[in-house]
């Protein structure tokens, strides 16, 4: 059987390329015949640096950053000299792993150190003259103005006085300087890759889909809800645009709108772009099955990586099983066992049918038995288990008979 293991990094706990090696070992244990091809995936957060070094010919480089609350952490970007290209992963400098749960704060984490890490990359890399920025997985809501601050773009309070540092600070925002920006990003393209339904605000804003998830309560919502609007507004009267619900404006807690709107960067879905040097479509259709996985599958999980494989299975009819820790809010059980790979004849396995919001068709979604909240401190082992026995009660019939399952676990 051709099976492509194709997961997402499932957030706190592994990487994709560790959850690639857990599943293909546990299908290796069921069968010794297959052929395994294993493309860890990133729309744009953790794990994007490594899937991009490759196709650029990037080499990997350190430097010393402030983290999330301005304490100094050494972080890898990568760089390539043929190319001029320079590769930042938010994730490492501000992701949501580096702050334990009871300490997260939205209103002061700040992305000081992005800025930091462009600036030492510009001086290191003299002929560096694009930065791909990786957007995704962070634990700040401060629209990028740590960032911002940190190239010399001055934010300023009524008094024409710097605002405080992360995202409480927004709300005392009056006016945003930019005369004052260091030279050389002024001369530097910026590109930007990550999840093009993540909005500044709006019904797709990223405060409604992480606030909660970053550590904030209602009220820190609307503090920060203010403070995104005040942002947004300066922000137009520089660029003279809109930036509230442009694609991949909210990515990485709005980092994505400060630099569209003061770097003049250009916002390429990470997905896609990722897809397309990794050539999945063809892999997809060279494969049986295709295995992915995410750490939590949600009513978010319609706007992330997950859903955008399952569209590209569905319409290539190629059928797609997901592993996941946690199946949270908005998932519905679906009792639909004919649904678009899967036979009447084998409704007993309805239950792993569930459908996501906006997709119009159900997934077959395993979840461990174990609590993700138990399995954050915990090591990724029971995803082969869990793996071994999906490949067990797989058939080498046709592609419409594979998901075969026992009815109990």
């Amino acid at each position: 059987m051709r099976i492509l293991i194709a997961p997402d990094s499932f957030k706190e706990l592994a990487d994709a390329a560790t959850i690639c090696s857990f599943i293909s070992r546990g299908i290796a244990s069921a069968s010794q015949t297959d052929n395994i091809v294993s493309l860890p995936l990133s729309d744009g957060g953790d794990g994007a640096l490594k899937r991009l070094c490759r196709p650029f010919h990037a080499h990997t480089f350190f430097c010393t950053v402030s983290d999330p609350f301005g304490k100094k952490r050494k972080i890898k970007y990568g760089y390539s000299h043929s190319q001029r290209v320079a590769i930042v992963e938010i994730y490492r400098i501000c992701g949501i792993h580096l702050v334990p749960s009871r300490q997260r704060n939205p209103l002061r984490t700040s992305s000081k150190g992005v800025g930091e890490a462009i600036l030492h990359i510009l001086a290191a890399h003299p002929s560096c003259d694009t930065i791909i920025l990786c957007l995704g997985g962070s634990c700040i809501s401060d629209c990028g103005s740590g960032m911002l601050s940190a190239l010399g773009i001055h934010l300023l309070d009524k008094h024409k006085k710097p605002i405080p540092s992360g995202g409480g600070g927004l709300a005392l925002l009056q006016e945003i300087q930019t005369k004052h920006i260091k030279k050389r990003v002024r001369f530097t393209r910026f590109l930007l890759l990550g999840n093009p339904d993540t909005h500044l605000l709006g019904k797709k804003g990223t405060l409604r889909k992480y606030t909660e998830e970053k550590g904030g309560t209602p009220a820190v919502h609307a503090a920060l809800s203010r403070g995104f609007s005040l942002f947004a507004e300066c922000a137009q009267k520089h660029c003279g645009k809109c930036i509230e619900t442009l694609p991949g404006s909210g990515a990485s807690g709005g980092i994505g709108a400060a630099a569209i709107a003061f770097l003049d960067a250009v916002f390429i879905p990470g997905f896609d772009f990722i897809a397309r040097l990794y050539r999945l479509e063809e892999k997809i259709t060279w494969a049986d099955v295709v295995i992915t996985g995410e750490g939590r599958v949600d009513a978010n999980s319609a706007h992330k990586l997950v859903a955008r494989l399952a569209r590209i299975c569905y319409r290539l009819q190629t059928p797609l099983i997901v592993i996941t820790g946690e199946v949270g809010k908005g998932i519905v059980h679906t009792s639909l066992p004919n649904s678009y790979l899967l036979p009447d004849s084998f409704s007993v396995f309805a239950r792993h049918c569930m459908s996501i919001p906006g997709l119009p068709f159900p997934l077959y979604i395993f979840p461990s038995n174990t609590p993700w909240k138990d399995m954050t401190e915990k090591s990724p082992r029971w995803i082969a288990p869990l793996a071994k026995q999906i490949r067990l009660h797989l058939t080498s019939s046709p592609p419409c008979q594979l998901l075969t399952f026992l009815q109990n676990r």
